[in-house]
């Protein structure tokens, strides 16, 4: 990698995800009770949209905040900052905090609602982060994606607009027979701009973002075996920290 490649830690966690699919509609799941479940504590809101039977159940959770959306043969998990707070930020943009901490405390807040007799049968699963890497220019972030895309070559000097998206599929390592996992990473440089108190110019910054999403196949038709969550819930995230590190490779 290149001198401008930072240390894994450097990747900071602006949201992640957890998304699961079943097969059996006309269910009335007791939401608040996965939430507090998972976040150790009942949640703060409830919103219910009756005819679309979508429900969004959401409270603080760690030094962010913890949403639980719900849709016909759907939910998911989402972890990200409080609006408004003085939140860590990369270049003005809200974070959760260092990747690999706050991935580990989601895996693990996640992992507890596996063991409710209430969570459906489960035939997908899906594992989301949105990382952010602090850069000093636009070449160092260009400079700073080449580090973690040794199949492509950038003009680091004359790029712009960059984005580069390939999933590479690997086998899953939990024993659930044919099944594989969609690796999904996305990689791009964010430009932003930022007024500057008093003064009518504008700062401009940039950043290194790295979109995740691991994924088990579609193709697998018949549920996962219940037991086996917590391990694949893990394998999906430690896939994700792979590509944090390592960036894109086979």
């Amino acid at each position: 990698m290149s001198s401008e490649t930072k240390p894994p830690s450097d990747w900071q966690a602006a949201s992640l995800r957890f998304t699961a699919f079943y097969m059996k509609d006309g269910l009335e799941p007791p939401l608040s009770d996965w939430w507090t479940a998972a976040a150790g504590a009942p949640p703060a809101e409830e919103l219910r949209r009756t005819k679309e039977r979508q429900m969004v159940i959401a409270g603080p959770f760690a030094d962010g905040a913890l949403s639980l959306e719900y849709q016909p043969l759907k939910f998911d998990f989402k972890f990200h900052p409080l609006l408004g707070s003085e939140a860590p930020d990369v270049n003005g943009l809200p974070v959760l905090g260092p990747y690999e901490s706050m991935s580990d405390l989601f895996v693990a807040a996640i992992s507890k609602i596996f063991d409710l007799p209430t969570i459906p049968q489960l035939v997908r699963t899906a594992y989301g982060a949105s990382l952010l890497h602090p850069v000093s220019d636009k070449v160092s972030a260009y400079q700073c994606l080449q580090g973690y895309l040794p199949s492509i070559t950038i003009d680091v000097q004359n790029s712009s607009d960059f984005l580069y998206r390939i999933n590479r599929k690997r086998p899953s390592h939990v024993d659930i027979p044919g099944l594989f996992i969609n690796r999904l990473n996305t990689w791009s440089a964010l430009r932003s701009e930022f007024g500057i108190a008093g003064m009518s110019t504008t700062e401009m910054r940039f950043t290194c973002r790295l979109d995740l999403d691991i994924n088990t196949i579609p193709e697998i038709d018949t549920p996962l075996p219940k037991e086996k969550l917590p391990a694949l819930l893990t394998e999906l995230a430690e896939m994700a920290k792979e590509i944090s590190v390592q960036g894109d490779r086979p």
